[in-house]
Order: structure tokens, then sequence, then C-alpha cells
């Protein structure tokens, strides 16, 4: 949710592409990944979420991953899922 505007995922990052970032997949293995975040209000959850699109070289389809905790900086989050 923007404002009073209610958006998918997908609207929003359509209109927020993000940048082109390096990350370490396993923490070996360098990869290319375009990734854009913000801190989003989930209706779901009625609170407010780190909300972050993550498309790999080569996907076409972003995958979206939430943290909880705000505090957090994007690029932590998206290390500690390739980590998994």
């Amino acid at each position: 949710m923007r404002g009073k505007k209610s958006l998918s995922c997908q609207e929003f990052f359509e209109a927020y592409q993000g940048w082109k970032q390096e990350i370490f997949i396993r923490g070996d293995k360098k990869n290319g990944v375009q990734a854009g975040g913000a801190r989003l209000y989930v209706l779901s959850h009625h609170k407010k979420r780190w909300v972050i699109a993550l498309k790999y070289k080569g996907e076409n389809e972003y995958r979206y991953l939430m943290a909880a905790n705000l505090s957090w900086k994007m690029k932590d989050v998206v290390q500690g899922y390739t980590l998994r």
C-alpha cells in the first residue's frame, strides 16, 4: 500500500526497477542480480515490512522476499536469502 492506494508487488516493482548488484551465492559464487526494495505496508500483516524484489541474470520474473525487521539493510536480507 502506498499512500491510500493498494498495489500488488508486481505493480509496484514494475514502476520501481531497483538496481544491479553483485551478491555471493552460498558464500562463494558471485552472481549478478537486479534488486529493489521498499518498506511497505502489507495489508495481510497489518504492518510495515521490508519487501524486496530480486531477479537473477537470465530470469524473467522477480522473486519477492519479505523481512519483518525494518532496521536490516536490504543487502543483508538478500545475502541471508542466498545462504538458505
